[in-house]
């Protein structure tokens, strides 16, 4: 009786099976290692897979530009009606478009990122930030136009001298967020934050894999940078 007592407590003192960090399958004999984890070979291929990434790197680029474009396009939209609206400037808002910015980028890039993606979404955040007030302009230029004007069908509408017109009040909304910074501090930080908001977020993640490793062995140094 005694006997039996001391050997189940023997089998239940025996450690458990490490499993898969990643899908949470028992590992049999081996194990990889990527990064800090202990992952089976099956999930070891799958994370060599995506940072391999599909496609080609200017596609994905391409992609990352267009999907970027577009979220800096609807941030710009969105803060410049506030702008007009209410009057006020919100600056917290520039984080979130630096948010909406990154992960479009990194959406287009296949999660995968780069110095490139990185430039990219940085870039994009800051036109968005300068289109916003670009746009307050705009709305605010047609509140205050005189009722009736440009119903005249004797006055012809001077399109190169609109797109010039707009052209210059793009070039002067650049400047206006390094303006905006010099006068208020707060607002630099803010700004600046939403900036590296899109930059962090396009950081290359570089995860090293090594292995196959026996169980029970000494794991091998292996570090996840960013």
């Amino acid at each position: 009786m005694s006997d039996d007592l001391q050997f189940d407590k023997a089998e239940s003192e025996q450690p458990a099976a490490p499993a898969c960090e990643s899908c949470k399958t028992l590992l049999a004999g081996h194990y990889f290692q990527a990064g800090t984890m202990m992952v089976c070979e099956k999930c070891a291929g799958g994370i060599r897979a995506h940072l391999a990434g599909t496609g080609s790197p200017g596609k994905r680029f391409t992609h990352a530009l267009l999907l970027g474009a577009g979220a800096a396009a609807i941030g710009a939209i969105a803060y410049g009606l506030w702008i007009a609206f209410s009057k006020s400037e919100f600056a917290l808002i520039t984080i979130a478009i630096g948010w909406f910015v990154g992960k479009a980028v990194r959406k287009g890039a296949g999660g995968l990122g780069g110095l490139g993606f990185a430039i990219a979404a940085v870039l994009l955040t800051y036109i968005a930030i300068s289109m916003s007030f670009m746009i307050a302009g705009i709305v605010e230029i047609v509140q205050h136009a005189p009722k009736g004007a440009g119903t005249d069908s004797a006055v012809p509408v001077e399109t190169a001298g609109l797109v010039g017109a707009l052209f210059g009040l793009f070039l002067v909304s650049l400047q206006l967020p390094v303006l905006a910074a010099k006068e208020s501090i707060l607002s630099a930080v803010i700004t600046g934050f939403g900036l590296w908001q899109a930059w962090g977020m396009n950081r290359r993640i570089q995860i090293e894999i090594t292995g196959p490793h026996a169980l029970g062995g000494t794991p091998p140094e292996s570090t996840a940078g960013a």
